[in-house]
């Protein structure tokens, strides 16, 4: 299973832009260390630069839900895949990248007004650091965090505290206690 790593994310390509619009702070460390860093002005970004940035932001944002949906597609596909198998160097290989997933799907959704999807995608990120993944109780853990996304996204809920974000936070926080 191939998650196009040569692709860069929509949340990479729009950070390696923001990068390049803004020229650094002048770091009296770096050149006291020999590097030799030449500024000309100390943290100085011009307006346009700034529009330019907030303009990215903006456009990312006008497609985030079909961004989400791409990247909750795809966490649903590893997860499937990392189900089938054995634990080795290739589960651990492909549970990274789910974390990688889980975490641009925080960005993006933090970025873009989700708070909900943000919630929950943050807790599987996280989540997915303790879990080893080869016990059936982690799996019911990580199935309901994936299960949370996919239903809020397709209720189109974006509030924290609409019922059935509450119902599926209620949901998925007795999943965790029960199966740690």
């Amino acid at each position: 299973m191939n998650t196009d790593k040569d692709k860069n994310s929509v949340l990479e390509q729009t950070g390696k832009a923001l990068v390049q619009m803004f020229k650094p702070k002048y770091n009296m460390l770096k050149n006291k260390a020999g590097m030799r860093v030449n500024m000309k002005e100390d943290g100085f970004i011009e307006d346009t630069r700034i529009q330019a940035a907030d303009q990215l932001i903006c456009d990312l944002c006008k497609n985030s839900k079909q961004t989400l949906e791409e990247q909750i597609k795809i966490l649903t596909k590893l997860w499937n895949h990392i189900q089938e198998l054995p634990d080795n160097e290739k589960r651990k290989e492909k549970t990274q990248e789910i974390f990688i997933i889980a975490h641009e799907i925080k960005d993006i959704s933090s970025l873009c007004d989700y708070a909900i999807i943000a919630h929950f995608a943050e807790s599987l990120r996280d989540y997915i650091t303790e879990a080893t993944m080869n016990i059936k109780n982690q799996r019911i853990i990580i199935q309901a965090h994936i299960d949370a996304l996919s239903t809020i996204l397709k209720n189109d809920i974006s509030d924290e505290a609409h019922p059935i974000a509450e119902e599926l936070k209620s949901k998925v926080k007795i999943a965790i206690n029960k199966y740690r």
